[in-house]
């Protein structure tokens, strides 16, 4: 029962976060005219990118690591399977907006992934990156408690949840149609300067919900907040490349 409750909690966090991202992304400048440049990784079911849809016009790309992962249901026709630890296959310097959430932990290759986000993007655009934050603070309570953090505990392909006793996925069995196990978690300084360190601007790193607490606190605290978002920016490489 009480792990029903942490999964309502859980749940309303992060819709709180989608909608952040969704929010986010329609603050993000476009270049006039905007011709449907940008990109949604990680596409999973297709419900955030449906959202988009009317204000984007996105190409969609999904992470193909999936045994048996079903075609999301968007009604974005124009959906590509890709590995992204091997290469997204779009031209250099061909996107206006790269949008990623919840995509990052599950990559075991994350040098490769921010390479090719570079690649893709225009000089001067921008790329929206969420993923789960390990410094959260359910995350440091379980660690304080000799757990599994719960950002970690996907980590087998036999049993979804181990080593936590209060994750919401305890002791069910993998059955392939769920997303690779989690590979890499970030915090809040390594996000950042993973970013700077593959030579994006980082603008910010903002915080979204707060589980198990209010999830408007993840704004004022994104140090401990439940999710990430790394919104960064490829720099303009010389005076005439073209910007957004």
């Amino acid at each position: 029962m009480f792990r029903k409750i942490l999964a309502g909690v859980y749940e309303r966090a992060h819709q709180a976060h989608l909608d952040k991202m969704v929010e986010l992304i329609r603050r993000v400048p476009l270049p006039d005219p905007y011709v449907n440049g940008a990109v949604d990784l990680g596409t999973g079911d297709g419900l955030l990118a449906d959202r988009l849809e009317d204000h984007l016009g996105f190409r969609n790309c999904f992470l193909n690591r999936y045994d048996k992962h079903p075609r999301p249901q968007t009604k974005n026709e124009n959906v590509t399977e890709c590995d992204f630890e091997v290469g997204i296959p779009l031209e250099d310097d061909s996107v206006d907006l790269v949008h990623a959430n919840d995509v990052l932990e599950h990559v075991a290759n994350v040098d490769v992934f921010a390479k090719e986000v570079k690649r893709i993007l225009k000089p001067g655009c921008w790329a929206l990156i969420g993923t789960e934050n390990g410094s959260s603070w359910c995350n440091v309570f379980a660690s304080a408690m000799g757990w599994q953090p719960f950002s970690t505990a996907c980590m087998s392909r036999v049993v979804l949840s181990l080593g936590n006793p209060l994750s919401i996925h305890r002791w069910r069995e993998y059955d392939g149609a769920q997303p690779v196990p989690h590979r890499m978690i970030f915090h809040y300084r390594g996000l950042k300067e993973f970013w700077e360190a593959h030579g994006f601007e980082v603008w910010r790193i903002i915080g979204t919900g707060y589980f198990p607490l209010p999830w408007k606190l993840g704004r004022w605290d994104p140090r401990h907040a439940h999710m990430l978002v790394a919104v960064i920016r490829k720099p303009k490489e010389k005076d005439d490349a073209p910007t957004c």
